[in-house]
């Protein structure tokens, strides 16, 4: 355990870093992105790219990857961080920047990074050698079970609804912070409450699920017919 608070440390660390750095770029340039007269996806997208990218990668693994997702998920949240309904509870950049938005800007957003090839960067992990972190895997893979009933694997696309994200693939920092806002009440979401009691609610559950996705081969882009690459042993 000692391993996983250490990494959940350095987690937290960074992610105050990095939205640091967004707050301060997006302030300086606040008075283009947020002009009224924005409305093209273009211009757009240059308020997600400070922390996304354009092609939504994020800079630093704490922040999601939005390469793909799914798109009403992505217009979902948006809106809940426009109403303030979700918080991002760093330094509330995301409700900063969504409660700018349009309803015309939002799907633009959302349909861009839905767009994107989430295997445009991804590399197989190295196989497993720490027996600390085998067992983390062993035990994110036992209970990733009951995850994947919605989210499903990366073969198969979209999730279970349309409205579910994917999270084969996705930055592991970024799935324990989401996972902890869970188990805590912080982020809700009713068919997310099994992760307030036992065993998911341990913090060796939580972090083992986040490590068993992050492994995992992020789904094909829309529309591809890219094969799969093969899954690593562990």
């Amino acid at each position: 355990m000692m391993k996983t608070a250490s990494v959940l440390f350095r987690t937290r660390n960074t992610l105050t870093s990095a939205l640091g750095a967004c707050a301060l770029t997006w302030t300086l340039c606040a008075g283009l992105w947020l002009a009224p007269q924005v409305t093209q996806a273009a211009e757009v997208w240059g308020r997600c790219w400070t922390c996304h990218k354009e092609d939504g990668k994020s800079f630093v693994d704490p922040i999601v990857m939005l390469s793909g997702q799914n798109k009403q998920y992505l217009i979902n949240q948006l809106y809940r961080f426009k109403t303030g309904e979700r918080k991002e509870r760093m330094l509330y950049v995301m409700n900063g920047i969504a409660e700018k938005l349009t309803d015309e800007e939002i799907e633009a957003v959302a349909t861009h990074y839905s767009q994107q090839d989430p295997r445009k960067y991804y590399v197989e992990p190295e196989p497993l050698t720490d027996p600390e972190d085998i067992r983390l895997y062993e035990l994110g893979a036992t209970h990733a079970r009951v995850c994947l009933t919605c989210h499903r694997d990366a073969e198969t696309r979209p999730a279970l609804r349309g409205d579910f994200p994917y999270i084969s693939g996705q930055n592991y920092p970024a799935l324990v912070i989401q996972l902890y806002a869970f188990a805590s009440g912080a982020r809700k979401n009713p068919m997310m409450n099994f992760i307030q009691a036992p065993p998911f609610s341990d913090p060796d559950v939580i972090e083992g699920i986040a490590f068993y996705f992050s492994r995992q081969i992020p789904p094909p882009a829309l529309n591809s017919s890219q094969p799969t690459p093969a899954k690593t042993a562990r």
